[in-house]
């Protein structure tokens, strides 16, 4: 009996020491953006960026401000911001290093750890060039070969683990596809690792519009919420905006007309970074002036003045001189 005690206590031991402390859990969450790709292997991310350019990433941890190092040299980050549930950090990356680790403070040992691919304008892959056929097919409305470039590029970066143009090449033939189902496109998307990266948002998106599509509403309002949380981590405000509409677009199918609008005016009066650029404040106003309209139409008592208002600034904006916005109206999940 002695002995198997001795054995059962052996095996909580190991247990023990096998497992994490809880705060260094959280280091999964741990967020990189603005990779030219992200390469997916069993050993993590890998982040490839471009040796002929600036080449700049974009960090968010949990918790803690954690030590930074580059090839094992600290790093000082180029901006640093405090977000509700972390840290969001700028780094300038040398040409050709090697890798970027994060500490805590007083330890050597990293915690977690983010290698870098390099490639150039003579050496792009086979998925980069298509990422970027795609890409014009898509500015230029050419929707039948947004379509077509969007599954060619999907193909070859699904083969070559690059989960950031996967997802986008899912996303972007989703928007190509107009009214037509995109069971497809989900299915793609389905296929691709998740990622701390650029692909949460992209999911999101593909997500939201796609369930709101199918009457979906709380799973498209859940698929909005947590894009939102991202961009507020990442500080990508023009893609706050847009989920930001998102989520109100889908409020206001479920009939929560106040939270839609006061998420809206909200922003409009805390002045976010965004809202700096015209072109995106002319787009939130006139996402306020759509959910003003959808509650005009069902609740007879409201009043009209807020979304003429809302819509007449929407197009002073969009039409000043100076700027160069294209404004479109319908329902803003697309």
């Amino acid at each position: 009996m002695t002995m198997r005690l001795l054995r059962i206590l052996g095996a909580a031991l190991a247990l023990v020491a096998c497992h994490s402390p809880p705060d260094e859990h959280s280091l999964a969450d741990v967020m990189v953006m603005n990779c030219d790709d992200i390469l997916d292997s069993a050993e993590g991310p890998v982040c490839e960026l471009d040796r002929d350019g600036p080449p700049r990433v974009r960090v968010w941890m949990p918790q803690e401000l954690l030590v930074v190092r580059i090839d094992g040299e600290p790093q000082t980050p180029v901006s640093q911001v405090a977000t509700d549930d972390g840290w969001r950090i700028t780094l300038a990356v040398p040409s050709g290093a090697g890798a970027l680790t994060l500490s805590r403070v007083g330890a050597t040992r990293p915690v977690w750890q983010l290698p870098f691919a390099w490639t150039d304008a003579t050496h792009r892959s086979a998925a980069i060039q298509a990422r970027h056929a795609m890409g014009r097919a898509y500015v230029e409305s050419r929707m039948t070969d947004c379509r077509r470039e969007a599954r060619r590029a999907f193909a070859l970066a699904d083969a070559e683990h690059r989960g950031v143009t996967a997802m986008l090449a899912a996303l972007t033939g989703a928007k190509c596809s107009g009214a037509e189902p995109w069971h497809e496109w989900i299915a793609m998307a389905s296929r691709i690792p998740a990622g701390p990266d650029e692909r949460q948002l992209d999911r999101a998106a593909l997500e939201a519009q796609y369930f709101q599509r199918e009457g979906a509403l709380a799973q498209a309002l859940a698929a909005a919420e947590r894009a939102l949380t991202a961009t507020l981590r990442v500080g990508s405000a023009n893609q706050h905006i847009e989920f930001l509409s998102m989520q109100a677009s889908v409020l206001a199918e479920m009939g929560d007309y106040s939270a839609a609008i006061s998420a809206m005016r909200s922003e409009l009066e805390r002045g976010s970074a965004a809202t700096a650029n015209p072109c995106v404040l002319a787009a939130l106003h006139a996402n306020l002036a759509w959910v003003l309209l959808q509650q005009a139409e069902r609740v007879p008592a409201a009043a009209r003045e807020s979304l003429y208002d809302a819509l007449y600034r929407g197009q002073m904006l969009a039409n000043a001189p100076d700027n160069h916005c294209r404004l479109t109206r319908g329902p803003p999940s697309g």
